[in-house]
Formats: C-alpha cells, structure tokens, sequence
C-alpha cells in the first residue's frame, strides 16, 4: 500500500481518537468534539466517525488528505453553528452566569481543527501543484 508523502501526521491524528474519547469519558474533556456540548451520544457518534476516517486513512493513505479536509471542514461548520447559535440567542442562564460564547474546549477544538484542515489542505495542494 503507498503512502501518500505527508500524511503520517494524519493517520497519528486520527489515532489519537482513541485517547480523546479516553479523555472525554474519563475526565470531562471534550476538546474532539466539544460542538455537541452535553450529548454523550453525539460525541461518541464524532468519535466513530473519527475511527472510521483512521480506517480510512490506513486502508487509502492516499485520501488521508481528502478525507482529514472534509472531516476538518465538518467539524469547524459545526463549532461556528453552535457558537453563533448562542451569539444569536443569548439565554437568560448565559446572563446569570456570564458565561461566554465559546468554551476552553471549543477554542482547542478550533485550533485541533483548523490546524488539521489547514495541514490537509496543503497537501492537497502540493499534490495539484498549486
């Protein structure tokens, strides 16, 4: 099976799921997927459909970078819906508490993302010849 130059990161990225659902389980820390706020089920949803990109990309590691984009893309569609909805509807609990738009985890899964997108996209780009 060819490896697809580059996208060793990724495939350590995606098997990395493992430990984040670990984490998010066993201590609260929902950085993967921190779009689904207090859905248990829906965070393990995102997490299987993590693993199955990990399939993926071991089984094509030549669509690694196709597939981390799109994956990447879903998730940073999903954090800028969830936080404009609260930007959008301010509750009367964000007002009490002062709680703003956007969570530590939300941040991280930002960064863990668009860092992620802005990789594959590269990639993908090298193989154009852009």
């Amino acid at each position: 099976m060819p490896r697809a130059p580059g996208t060793l990161p990724l495939a350590v990225y995606y098997a990395a799921t493992l430990g984040f659902l670990a984490a998010d389980l066993g201590f609260g820390f929902t950085a993967r997927a921190a779009f689904f706020g207090d859905s248990v089920t829906l965070r393990l949803g995102w997490y299987a459909l993590c693993c199955a990109c990990f399939a993926v990309v071991v089984w094509k590691p030549l669509w690694a970078a196709l597939v981390a984009l799109l994956e990447s893309v879903a998730s940073l569609s999903l954090l800028i819906l969830t936080t404009a909805l609260r930007v959008v509807i301010v509750t009367d609990d964000m007002i009490e508490t002062g709680r703003g738009a956007v969570t530590a985890m939300e941040m991280i899964n930002f960064l863990l993302s668009g860092g992620v997108g802005w990789f594959a996209l590269q990639l993908n780009l090298r193989r154009l010849g852009a």
